[in-house]
């Protein structure tokens, strides 16, 4: 009876078997299995039914091999057909996005320099929070330090760099100096410190506000312009 299940089994088999299976049963516990394969998506499928039906003639109390899972045995002779027994590969988290004003056409051969790097202008922090004591600027304090602790300016020799790290607003803009159209700046607080806005070739602007240094900066962006 065992004999003609076994049998049964491989015929089973056989659209997805190239050669032959043969099984040698030793003490009624052991089966050793030589397989040349050529379908390879189903061959784990087929060392598995004929496992079962081997168990089963046996009289074994239990499958240890359960349908749909590959034993240690079975799935070192699925490896070596080059059967994969393993799940769907598993997909990448998508990287944070990033804000890029105009083409990103930066030459990487040049080093990148840091001219300047800061928040707001601390003349206008300080100034916001004597004013705050009239409480009709209180709103306005409260802006100045929401840009001082969440608005940083960085500005290199390949680009304008402005990072907001607030929670409702978290993003980074960069706007390379060769899609700069013109640059204009302000002076607030007889000099103290000033704004500037960028106006950019695809007809757009950034607005930066609070810098101390910011006629410095003015001519450090209008010089990477013409470079």
């Amino acid at each position: 009876a065992t004999s003609a299940q076994v049998a049964v089994g491989l015929i089973q088999c056989i659209p997805c078997v190239n050669a032959y299976i043969q099984l040698e049963v030793q003490n009624s516990s052991q089966i050793r299995m030589l397989s040349q394969v050529t379908h390879r998506h189903n061959v784990s499928q087929c060392l598995n039914r004929v496992s079962i039906l081997y168990d089963r003639a046996t009289h074994r109390s239990s499958i240890s091999t359960p349908l749909g899972r590959t034993s240690p045995a079975l799935a070192q002779a699925s490896n070596d057909s080059g059967t994969s027994t393993s799940g769907s590969a598993a997909v990448p988290a998508a990287a944070p996005a990033r804000t890029t004003r105009g083409p990103a056409a930066v030459n990487d051969s040049i080093p990148e320099e840091v001219f300047y790097e800061g928040s707001v202008s601390t003349a206008e922090l300080l100034i916001s929070l004597l004013l705050a004591t009239t409480l009709v600027y209180i709103p306005l304090t409260i802006a100045v330090i929401g840009k001082r602790l969440w608005i940083k300016y960085k500005f290199t020799n390949k680009r304008v760099t402005v990072v907001n790290t607030s929670p409702l607003f978290a993003k980074t803009v960069e706007v390379s100096y060769k899609n700069i159209k013109e640059i204009r700046a302000a002076p607030r607080a007889f000099g103290l410190w000033g704004d500037c806005v960028i106006f950019l070739k695809d007809g757009s602007r950034l607005e930066l506000t609070g810098l101390e240094k910011f006629q410095d900066i003015k001519r450090h962006i209008v010089s990477c312009m013409t470079n």
